[in-house]
């Protein structure tokens, strides 16, 4: 059986795959030609234990956990455009990860998605090929 993990990570790569736009998205890849450009990037992150569980629970016993996989849209476009387009992708993508039932079915009561912001590259004086890194957290039950 696939774990929990790599189910939501597999998911997100196939909705990452499927904004439309996005010309290359890819797994634990780092380097990405300027050609391939819209891109989606996924890297498997980190994976933190809920302090709220209860102490006194089986150790056997499913434990909840936060995944904070880094996902990161690159686009490259004239000054005028570059935010525009950066921001309407990264809207179809976010759209489709909080509507996908197969993605909230993976997720702690199908609740566990939650969006905490971006962080954009885009400051006076730096190129137009420009980045966002969105930061969501997935929870689910990790079992043992």
């Amino acid at each position: 059986m696939t774990a929990r993990r790599e189910q939501i990570l597999q998911r997100i790569l196939v909705l990452g795959q499927a904004v439309s736009g996005i010309n290359t998205a890819v797994r634990n890849v780092v380097d990405i030609s300027d050609v391939s450009l819209p891109a989606f990037q996924l890297f498997d992150g980190n994976e933190d234990a809920v302090e709220s569980d209860p102490m006194n629970r089986p150790t056997n016993a499913p434990r909840r956990v936060r995944m904070v996989p880094e996902m990161l849209i690159t686009v490259g476009d004239q000054p005028d455009t570059v935010g525009t387009t950066m921001n309407d992708l990264s809207d179809n993508f976010l759209v489709a990860l909080h509507n996908d039932e197969t993605l909230r079915g993976l997720t702690l009561n199908g609740k566990g998605l939650r969006y905490h912001g971006c962080d954009t590259g885009l400051t006076r004086g730096r190129t137009m090929n420009q980045t966002m890194t969105l930061r969501l957290e997935f929870t689910y039950d990790r079992t043992f």
